[in-house]
């Protein structure tokens, strides 16, 4: 477990893998409270870590891919259950998706999701409109678009606690935005997933790239395929800002 001083960011990696990986799909938990992506394998992984799910506030999707999105019909499922807890949730994503909620509950459960659906209180924002989006007293949120191949609305987001900046790249090949929020913030959690980078994700070779020329800033892979993860163990060894998470670790910022 990766524990640092300080106690104002929690951030649990629910997930660290990529579709080919046995570890949950890539994503984080803040604070137990907000949620960055709601892959396949993370509903479990809340579960398993004992969060409670009624404590969670903000949904954050970075794109549309299953491994981003196709856990969502489980946890709505598991909220709309619970007694005596919160049924509100606020979901920040793009657009599409509250039409692609009711399609995704209609299909994992088509006699049952107009009925989750009533249960619950969504409130959606979209991804665009977060510039210094407030999600707790400490905490605030900018979101920006990155280049994920044919996926035009995929987005990372800088979250700012007024002390430290952590940047979340979600999938994204390495593009200049990416290089441009590295200059300013202390932590980074980066998109690992070939052993190449690509026009849609970034490779080991970029990440080692950046944890030699960003020293200031702390890196954590994620979104690893089996081979990328080997690959980055071996460069962690000789390397004092490069990180391998595996799911369930916790870092506190």
């Amino acid at each position: 477990m990766y524990n640092k001083d300080g106690d104002n960011m929690k951030v649990q990696f629910l997930g660290t893998g990529s579709i080919s990986s046995l570890s949950a799909s890539a994503s984080i938990i803040i604070n137990d409270e907000i949620v960055i992506d709601m892959g396949n394998g993370v509903y479990k992984r809340l579960l398993n870590e004992k969060i409670d799910i009624t404590k969670i506030k903000y949904l954050v999707i970075t794109h549309l891919h299953g491994d981003h999105c196709f856990d969502l019909p489980f946890f709505l499922l598991g909220l709309s259950k619970i007694k005596g807890g919160s049924k509100k949730i606020t979901i920040i994503a793009e657009n599409k998706l509250k039409r692609k909620i009711k399609k995704l509950l209609k299909m994992a459960f088509p006699y049952s999701y107009r009925k989750i659906l009533r249960e619950l209180s969504i409130t959606y924002i979209n991804n665009k409109k977060l510039n210094n989006f407030n999600l707790s007293k400490e905490l605030n949120i900018s979101s920006f678009k990155v280049f994920h191949g044919n996926m035009t609305n995929a987005h990372g987001y800088i979250l700012d606690n007024n002390k430290t900046k952590l940047l979340v790249s979600g999938d994204t090949s390495y593009c200049n935005i990416i290089k441009e929020y590295l200059n300013i913030c202390d932590y980074a959690i980066l998109d690992s997933s070939l052993s190449k980078g690509n026009e849609s994700h970034m490779g080991v070779d970029n990440i080692e790239h950046i944890s030699k020329i960003y020293k200031n800033t702390k890196i954590y892979s994620t979104h690893m395929s089996p081979n990328s993860k080997e690959k980055l163990k071996k460069i962690e060894e000789n390397n004092i800002n490069l990180f391998i998470p595996e799911d369930g670790n916790i870092i506190n910022i």
